[in-house]
């Protein structure tokens, strides 16, 4: 957990002095994926919204489908379905025109469970390493790898 706090620190600092677009929608997941694992989600919802809106600004899919997802899995904490449910059918279209058929699998199942239950779902039940995308322009290694699609 204090690795999770080290690397939210040290991106919400990169993060004020970032101008670059590309780096911001880098940063903006990264912040919002901590968010996340915190249980902060209407901070991790805001984040994924920010870069989700700077990723479709520039054309960038495969940012735009992590993104998506994040916003999917943030809006599902936060208990609103109906958003939730648009953003991993979003996700779902990009990981198709994509090729990321491993991605595409991962939505399709949390998809599947979710339409499939009214009651609680499981927020938990997505596996992010089971849907990663290999293609943003992003080089850089995760720090928290197991917590987000890998980029390159």
């Amino acid at each position: 957990m204090l690795n999770l706090f080290i690397a939210f620190g040290r991106w919400q600092k990169k993060l004020d002095d970032c101008s670059d677009k590309f780096e911001t929608i880098w940063l903006r997941y990264e912040i919002g994926r901590c968010h996340l694992e915190l249980q902060r989600s209407e901070e991790a919802l805001a984040h994924g919204d920010h870069a989700l809106n700077l990723a479709v600004e520039v054309g960038d899919e495969p940012w735009q489908l992590n993104l998506n997802v994040l916003v999917g899995q943030a809006n599902l904490h936060l208990r609103r379905r109906t958003e939730a449910q648009a953003a991993f059918l979003r996700a779902h279209e990009l990981a198709k025109n994509l090729k990321a058929t491993d991605a595409e699998k991962a939505i399709l199942e949390v998809m599947d469970e979710f339409q499939s239950t009214e009651n609680e779902f499981d927020t938990d039940s997505f596996s992010y390493s089971d849907a990663r995308t290999e293609t943003s322009p992003v080089k850089r290694k995760p720090l928290l790898s197991g917590h987000g699609f890998a980029r390159r």
